[in-house]
């Protein structure tokens, strides 16, 4: 994991094992300086700006189903929803929070998946391994307009009309 998770403006790690959150401070030599245990096990881990107050927080995901918090802590969610496929076939991405999007989606089924680039600041992706004269990475992609986003699984609604019955099961005329 990556964020700003003190609102500084640089982000710093952090990782996710068994439910428990352990976010460091940035710097050389980062030390953990928050852990905290968030939700049921099995979940994936998610965070951004969900609020806009400039600090990354956490929250949990897991086939469709989104738990987030406005806060880097134990507690209630903040914000819970559903959006994605309810059967596990959508994985999340990150984003950049300049944009009012929450989410940016891909089918986990379609073969090899473009990542979108969301505009706004970022820092360069440099290899720290590999071969000597390798270049780094291209990160530039062409952005995924908000019409292009997949839409959430659309709801059923069925109307039922009873029907009066006696006592026996037949209709009453």
């Amino acid at each position: 994991l990556a964020g700003d998770w003190d609102g500084d403006g640089t982000d710093s790690v952090g990782y996710f094992e068994n439910n428990t959150f352990y976010l460091a401070t940035a710097g050389a030599s980062p030390t953990i300086y928050t852990s905290f245990s968030f939700g049921p096990l099995g979940w994936s881990p998610v965070f951004g700006d969900w609020n806009g107050d400039l600090t990354d927080t956490i929250g949990l995901y897991n086939n469709g189903l989104w738990r987030l918090r406005n806060s880097n802590s134990t507690g209630s969610v903040d914000y819970g929803f559903s959006y994605g496929d309810l059967t596990g076939g959508w994985q999340p991405l990150a984003f950049d929070g300049d944009t009012n999007v929450l989410n940016r989606l891909f089918a986990a089924t379609v073969p090899m998946p473009r990542v979108p680039v969301i505009p706004g600041p970022s820092l360069p992706i440099i290899p720290t391994d590999g071969a000597p004269d390798s270049q780094p990475p291209s990160v530039n992609d062409v952005p995924i307009e908000p019409t292009s986003l997949p839409s959430p699984v659309p709801t059923l609604e069925i109307t039922l009309t009873l029907e009066p019955t006696d006592t026996v099961g037949e209709e009453v005329p």
